[in-house]
């Protein structure tokens, strides 16, 4: 086994997960205690000061003991510290670059899991990887993941973060991580919602538009790895070709774009230079929608007059103060989160999550649908 040391998960830490997958969770390897640490050097290819900070860290985490002039052993399963009473909530967003102040989504999840676990007597904390302090933040989560009594929320997805979850799946703990469905691959996983909330939320979109007359409908979404943009991906496909299989799906997004007002704002004012062939816009979040927004009026485009402009999120301070004020589609925050408090703490199916369409100044009835009526 060699350690990559072009990765960004630190080196030490790569010999913690190699330590756990060969020895600790190998029900092949049946030796209590582990190899030397000049053996393990050799086989891990890295110093014996890397190998002796993953023991070190094993240790802590409560999965090995060492013993001066006798070696390092494995803690045995049924000798671990364990809890199965939850006394701490980490809601935790794993995209190092990610930026809190830019989500209004993981703002008021997190207000409504804060309020949820302080009646039920739990401790609530919210956690993201800023590009500063990494190595720190990194061994910190590490730490808590292994440690009884710590429940997990995770949002977003990094490779070099992975291995939180797999850790969880080793212990047999139970966690979330949004937008994540259940699966026989993932059996500790569960899921605060079912996907048809969110078929559920971009028809609703897509029907209010429809009913206004538009036919010729773009939506502006963003990629990551979670089923949600997906599953409202797909679903407006099916809207498009049950509704109006004259007009082709419509989709712009760029994968390297944080899906934000700058994003929306860029996305439009590129696709204007080739054509206006459209007469509404519907946005997988607000913030996309208020940079649309503000590309039309650049372009001498009116709102709703001309064009109509939907969002999702329904982001309060934002939606209500823009002009014109945005039409979005959202309210699901207190259900999300108290499906996530029943999986995780009770094991309990979620509740169904109803979306609300809140009609504003940004949606409008088609103009040329009502000349040619």
């Amino acid at each position: 086994m060699k350690i990559d040391k072009t990765s960004n998960v630190p080196s030490f830490f790569q010999v913690v997960e190699f330590i756990e997958k060969k020895f600790i969770c190998n029900p092949a390897y049946t030796e209590a205690a582990l190899p030397s640490i000049e053996e393990m050097a050799a086989l891990f290819k890295v110093s014996k000061v890397t190998v002796e900070a993953a023991i070190n860290f094993l240790n802590e985490a409560g999965l090995l003991t060492s013993k001066v002039g006798r070696g390092t052993f494995i803690i045995p399963p049924n000798s671990r510290k364990t809890s199965k009473t939850l006394q701490n909530l980490y809601l935790v967003s794993i995209d190092p670059s990610f930026n809190p102040q830019n989500s209004f989504f993981h703002k008021r999840l997190s207000e409504e899991l804060s309020a949820i676990t302080n009646k039920r007597g739990l401790n609530f904390e919210y956690r993201y990887i800023p590009e500063t302090h990494r190595y720190k933040n990194f061994v910190d989560l590490q730490r808590l993941v292994r440690a009884p009594g710590n429940g997990f929320i995770f949002l977003g997805s990094n490779p070099d973060y992975q291995s939180l979850p797999e850790s969880l799946e080793q212990q047999q703990r139970p966690y979330i991580h949004f937008g994540q469905l259940e699966s026989s691959d993932w059996p500790c996983l569960r899921t605060p919602f079912s996907k048809g909330t969110f078929v559920h939320s971009m028809n609703l979109a897509m029907q209010h538009l429809f009913d206004l007359g538009h036919r010729n409908i773009v939506l502006f979404a963003f990629k990551d790895t979670s089923d949600i943009p997906h599953t409202r991906i797909n679903t407006y496909r099916t809207f498009m070709g049950k509704h109006v299989p004259d007009c082709p799906p419509d989709i712009l997004f760029k994968s390297d774009w944080e899906p934000d007002i700058q994003a929306g704002w860029r996305l439009l004012t590129e696709r204007l230079r080739k054509d206006r062939n459209f007469t509404a816009i519907v946005t997988l979040n607000d913030r996309l929608a208020a940079g649309a927004i503000i590309a039309l009026k650049d372009a001498k485009i009116r709102v709703p007059e001309d064009v109509s402009v939907l969002g999702h999120d329904d982001e309060r301070g934002l939606v209500d103060d823009f002009v014109p004020t945005i039409s979005s589609i959202g309210d699901g925050f207190a259900a999300m989160a108290d499906n996530a408090a029943r999986r995780l703490i009770d094991d309990l199916p979620p509740r169904p999550v109803e979306m609300t369409l809140h009609q504003r100044e940004s949606t409008g009835y088609c103009r040329s649908a009502l000349k040619a009526e």
